[in-house]
């Protein structure tokens, strides 16, 4: 049998034994969640010892420890004999509860003469919560971190560590003990000691199968699923997530309209719903009926559709024609597509231009962004066009559209205006892009990413979130362990910083 699922105890397994009375697994904390579990070092010794006396010193060890528990919001989930399992929603609250605990244990009294050494470890992961408690290798990780320890010492995985780091208890630090083979853990365990002030933090080594040498994994090749501050294109679509709501309503939207203004802030992912969103939504449900082309405006935005209608043509004269037929005749575009692009009584041709501010920011010739103005409402505006047109434009470029009076009131009756990401979306983004792409997410990296561009729980995502989220997660994955992006590497990434916060505002305005 596989060592990772051979049966064990259930304070082992971390599954619900003995549950409190009355406690439902509805009230255990979920989603990323710290277990701590606890025993007592020589308990055996002890019984042996003491016998019948035994009983009261356990009392006073499980009165002690509940209520240092319950001060720092634990969860007691299992209790067998002198062993706890406990969960908490926040490491924080772990690590505190645990140092609290210990402290608490050095200066209690304990009768008969004895004295009551706890070893204790966390780790933080993202359980199933089922009908009888905890379920996954998350809780038997941080059962076998704790049964490698000694009496008063407080063990940490590597996961947990990178969580609560930051924000120690005054006074605490971590200390690196390597890594370590644990009893039916199939891979090497870094495990950390925390040390706690006014306590012996002098320990004999681990009681563990080996101890490695540390070393860092090398990256895991493969495709990164995250675009950073590059939007995603048609060709990305597979890694594109978070999104599908606004692209149901921009499909609806254009097969229902001849044109379309998708308006958003900078940085709120237009292009990428334009690109990577709508239009393969519009190929998959359409496959025969519509015929896209995309073009940015650039600083010559005629040449750019000219170049772009007659890629197929392979003629640099037609390229020509078409320019000049456009500069001199608002309907030259319109002919151009009838005759060469659209064939079919049902045929369209879906006509995209994104990033149209680069009319007013790129274009320098007035008598080129008239015509080339004309000709595209010419196309989209006859009636039974055989041409739907779409634009993102960045909503403060909105009042360049005021001299342009078709145009201004094209875009005013029919847009849709893109707004920021809300938490669940955002979500979305980053762990599905990683469950196809077969990376593997730190549990707590997501809340964190979450948290630091404003999206945490309770909170609306701070304008600009989207970039700043991109540009971390694929910042982390370039500094992923094998196919892990874990805490570590975020925080190497330096991507939570106000600094990098303005760097990423900046190119979205360059």
């Amino acid at each position: 049998m596989d060592g990772d699922m051979q049966e064990i105890s259930p304070i082992d397994q971390g599954q619900s034994g003995n549950l409190e009375a009355g406690k439902e697994s509805s009230s255990l904390p979920s989603g990323t969640v710290t277990f701590l579990f606890t025993d007592i070092e020589g308990s055996t010794h002890l019984l042996e010892r003491l016998r019948d006396q035994y009983a009261q010193v356990l009392a006073e060890h499980h009165k002690l420890l509940r209520e240092v528990f319950q001060r720092w919001h634990g969860h007691e989930v299992d209790t067998q004999g002198d062993a706890f399992f406990f969960a908490f929603g926040r490491a924080t609250d772990a690590i505190s509860c645990a140092v609290d605990a210990q402290q608490n244990l050095s200066e209690h009294t304990w009768p008969y003469g004895v004295n009551v050494r706890v070893r204790m470890g966390l780790h933080t992961g993202e359980p199933l919560v089922a009908h009888t408690g905890y379920v996954g290798m998350d809780i038997h990780r941080a059962k076998r971190i704790a049964d490698v320890g000694h009496g008063g010492q407080v063990l940490l995985s590597l996961t947990t560590r990178d969580l609560v780091s930051l924000t120690l208890p005054p006074g605490s630090r971590l200390h690196d003990l390597g890594a370590h083979m644990l009893k039916d853990i199939r891979y090497p365990q870094e495990i950390y000691q925390l040390e706690i002030p006014g306590l012996s933090n002098d320990f004999p080594p681990l009681k563990s199968l080996d101890k490695l040498e540390k070393e860092e994994e090398p990256p895991a090749p493969g495709k990164s699923p995250y675009m950073g501050l590059q939007y995603f294109d048609e060709e990305d679509a597979e890694w594109f997530f978070g999104r599908q709501v606004v692209t149901d309503r921009l499909v609806e939207a254009v097969c229902s309209l001849h044109f379309l203004a998708v308006i958003g802030a900078s940085g709120s992912g237009k292009s990428s719903v334009v690109r990577a969103g709508l239009v393969p939504a519009i190929k998959a449900r359409y496959p025969s009926q519509y015929l896209v082309k995309i073009i940015t405006p650039s600083s010559h935005p005629l040449d750019a559709m000219a170049i772009c209608l007659t890629q197929g043509s392979g003629s640099v004269t037609a390229t020509a024609t078409l320019i000049d037929d456009m500069q001199s005749n608002p309907r030259s575009l319109h002919l151009y597509c009838k005759k060469n692009l659209i064939s079919g009584k049902d045929a369209r041709l879906l006509l995209v231009i994104d990033q149209f501010e680069e009319l007013f920011t790129l274009c320098q010739s007035e008598t080129e962004r008239q015509a080339f103005v004309k000709n595209f409402l010419y196309a989209v505006g006859i009636p039974d066009s055989s041409v739907s047109g779409v634009i993102t434009l960045r909503a403060d470029f909105y009042e360049h559209l005021a001299q342009y009076v078709g145009l201004r009131e094209l875009v005013s009756a029919h847009q849709i205006y893109i707004g920021a990401m809300n938490a669940s979306e955002l979500r979305t983004a980053i762990v599905e892009p990683a469950r196809r792409g077969g990376w593997e997410l730190s549990p707590g990296l997501v809340d964190l990413i979450l948290n630091d561009v404003g999206a945490g729980a309770g909170h609306q995502p701070e304008p600009g979130a989207l970039p700043l989220l991109s540009h971390a997660l694929l910042e982390t994955w370039k500094r992923r362990r094998g196919n892990l992006l874990n805490l570590k590497a975020y925080t190497e990434a330096g991507v939570g910083t106000q600094r990098d916060r303005q760097n990423c505002r900046k190119c979205l305005l360059s």
